[in-house]
């Protein structure tokens, strides 16, 4: 893998863990950043069995028109953590091809890592952890490779790999 090989990955959390090939998918030509992030929550409510999809996205899209999520890899990392939500839960969208970041329309988003975390005190830390975690895991070349990938089973292999096994 291309990830850089000598990279010390020590207090991360496994990003590929919290994620499944039900999880991860491709986007849909001409879909902008809104849609994208519709559709990993749509499958995130639908595997997960969380209910309310449309306050969850309401609530995941408002701080999205405030706070920009995206890094300059071409990474977006929407999230939000929810009462009633046991364990953090990630579903991705593949953008090989990038769309524009609607606040930064000269950057390109290749990848969407929309996870949810318990809103519970005891799980705040884990949350930044898990945001700490895809941003440092996910970078180039790798995040181009995930993109690409082509298939969920492919994407989730190489996350695997660049985690060095650990998920």
């Amino acid at each position: 893998m291309s990830f850089e090989a000598g990279k010390k990955l020590e207090n991360l959390l496994p990003v590929a863990a919290l994620l499944n090939e039900e999880n991860i998918l491709p986007a849909p030509a001409g879909a902008d950043k809104a849609a994208v992030i519709r559709l990993a929550l749509a499958s995130l409510c639908r595997t997960r069995g969380l209910a309310e999809e449309k306050s969850i996205a309401d609530k995941i899209l408002e701080r999205e028109s405030g706070i920009c999520t995206t890094l300059e890899t071409g990474l977006s990392l929407p999230h939000a953590r929810l009462k009633g939500l046991a364990a953090p839960c990630a579903g991705m969208v593949l953008v090989p091809s990038g769309i524009p970041e609607p606040q930064e329309p000269e950057l390109l988003i290749k990848l969407v890592f929309l996870f949810l975390s318990p809103d519970k005190q005891e799980f705040f830390a884990e949350h930044l952890k898990i945001l700490r975690s895809a941003a440092s895991l996910l970078r180039a070349p790798l995040i181009d490779e995930v993109a690409s990938a082509g298939s969920a089973r492919e994407a989730l292999a190489r996350l695997k790999a660049a985690e060095g096994g650990r998920a």
